[in-house]
This record gives structure tokens, C-alpha cells and sequence, in this order.
């Protein structure tokens, strides 16, 4: 058995995508699994490594090429399928097998098409298992909130997840959360599984003496609450009990982290930190 985790998000720099594949294709490689890592062609360092990957996607699962105010979705769903469908195809039929995983990290809507077409140039008796993860709804995400006919994002998903079920029922469809879970049922009439997002953090003791920390990682994005971050501080500093300190990464969405960084700038209690972190200080940030 071979497993093919395919990550066009791989190679675009730090995040979620580099940590949670190596976490993956470590813990699999672990149990004696085959693993083969495809990304996409820019030749960025991960952090931490994947080990070796083959460039192989032109796209990323955030692609928007549409122009028509109106129909962008649709343009979207056909040619974002179709140049995903041509680099799958360009792999080559031979390096797959009956008894393979192909898994798909955090596809979109649009690349359903693709995958389903590119699933049936290949010998009947040589299709493998699909994986694939869904971890975003793009029909809610900021990006398209002020766009004509956005709602026809979720008709694509009801589309294409059931045609490419029917098309190869050795198909798994899961997403990272119940909420998404509701969302895309909602929206397909689906039940996918829960597959959560790996996260590795080794344990250290205990240290009850001091404030206990509180810290905002990641992305900063009102989608995320960042904006409630003064409010919350206010209301913690203001309770009974433990005394408490938070520290904050301000890294992403520019005006709103300016915001929380003048709201909070007189308050000792609150440390920030700039920019996007290493893997390596997330982790001991988390400890």
C-alpha cells in the first residue's frame, strides 16, 4: 500500500499545510506506510520539512479565475477543474495501484470536477481509495461575502460530492469540525465523518506558580474573533481568582490587528506577538 498526500497548498510558505503533513505522513511512515508527498510548484521551505515532495499542482485550493460578475462560480468550477484534472493526469496512470490512499488536503469545491474525471482515466481495477478533506466553506469566507451569486458556491458542492461518490464509491468525503460537518450536510445533504486537524505538542510539567497564559495563535481575522480579543482581556482582568496573562500574535489581517494592538497597549498584562512564528516557537509557546 502506498498513500499519495496531495497538498496544492504545499509549498507556498508556513501554516497549517506544512505542519499537519508532515505529522500525517510521519505517523504513517511510522507504521511502515509507503508515503509520496505532491505540492505545488513553488519552491518554498517547509517548516517542518515533509520530507522530499514532487511538484506536480499549478493551482491552489484559494484559485479564483472567474470574470463574468455573474457566472464566476461556474467559471471557476470548470477551469480550476480542468487544470487540476490535466496535473493529475500528467502524473502518469502507472504510479497508482488498487490498493493505494490518494488523499486530498483541504480541496475546494472547484476541483471536484477534476478529480472525478481524472479518477476514471485510470483502470478500473487499479482506482484507488480517495481521501478527501474539506476544511473550509468557501461560500462563508470573507473573500466573497460581497460577491454577486456567492450562494452558488454550496450548489457546487452539492454537485460535484455526490457525482464523484457515484462516479468511485471507494471515495471518503470528511471535514475538520462538526460545525463544517452541519454546514456542508446542510448544503449536500451529506454525512461526512470528522477527521480533526493533527496537532503534535510534547507535554512538560505542570507550573503553578505565576499567571496562567492565555495566547490567540494564528491567524488574525475577525472570522476568528481577533476583534473580541479587548473585550475578553477586559473581562478576565476585571474577575476573581488567578491572575492572568495573555499573549497575542498579530499576524494577518493588518487593520484589525492595529485595532486590538491600540486597544490593549496600556494594559500590562498583555504581551504581543508580531508576525507569523516558527513551528519550533509555536511549540514552545504552547508548552
Amino acid at each position: 500500500m502506498r498513500f499519495h498526500l496531495f497538498d496544492q497548498q504545499l509549498g507556498r510558505g508556513p501554516g497549517h499545510p506544512p505542519i499537519c503533513d508532515a505529522l500525517v505522513a510521519d505517523e504513517l511512515r511510522r507504521r511502515g506506510a509507503d508515503v509520496v508527498i505532491y505540492r505545488g510548484h513553488d519552491p518554498v521551505e517547509h517548516s517542518p520539512p515533509v520530507g522530499e515532495a514532487i511538484p506536480a499542482f499549478r493551482g491552489t485550493m484559494a484559485d479564483h479565475v472567474g470574470r463574468d460578475p455573474l457566472t464566476w462560480p461556474l467559471e471557476d468550477y470548470v477551469e480550476i477543474g480542468e487544470t487540476l484534472f490535466q496535473d493529475l493526469v500528467a502524473l502518469g496512470r502507472e504510479r497508482f495501484a488498487h490498493d493505494d490512499i490518494v488523499y486530498f488536503a483541504n480541496p475546494s469545491q472547484n476541483m471536484l470536477e477534476g478529480i472525478r474525471r481524472w479518477v476514471q482515466t485510470l483502470d478500473e481495477d487499479k482506482r484507488p481509495v480517495l481521501i478527501l478533506k474539506f476544511s473550509m466553506l468557501n461560500w462563508a469566507t470573507p473573500r466573497f461575502q460581497d460577491a454577486r451569486n456567492k450562494n452558488l458556491i454550496p450548489l457546487l458542492y452539492r454537485l460535484g460530492m455526490p457525482g464523484l461518490l457515484a462516479t468511485h464509491r471507494r471515495t471518503v468525503i470528511c471535514t475538520d469540525t462538526e460545525e463544517m460537518a452541519a454546514a456542508f450536510r446542510s448544503a449536500t445533504d451529506l454525512t461526512l465523518p470528522v477527521l480533526p486537524l493533527p496537532l503534535s505538542v510534547d507535554p512538560v510539567p505542570a507550573q503553578d506558580d505565576g499567571p496562567l497564559c492565555i495566547t490567540y495563535l494564528g491567524y488574525a481575522s475577525p472570522w476568528k474573533g481577533f476583534h473580541l480579543l479587548p473585550q475578553i482581556v477586559t473581562q478576565f482582568g476585571s474577575g476573581p481568582g488567578r491572575s492572568v496573562r495573555f499573549a497575542i500574535e498579530a499576524a494577518g489581517d493588518a487593520a484589525v490587528c492595529a485595532e486590538v494592538e491600540r486597544a490593549l497597549a496600556a494594559n500590562p498584562s498583555v504581551s504581543f506577538i508580531r508576525g507569523e512564528i516558527a513551528h519550533s516557537d509555536y511549540v514552545r509557546t504552547m508548552q
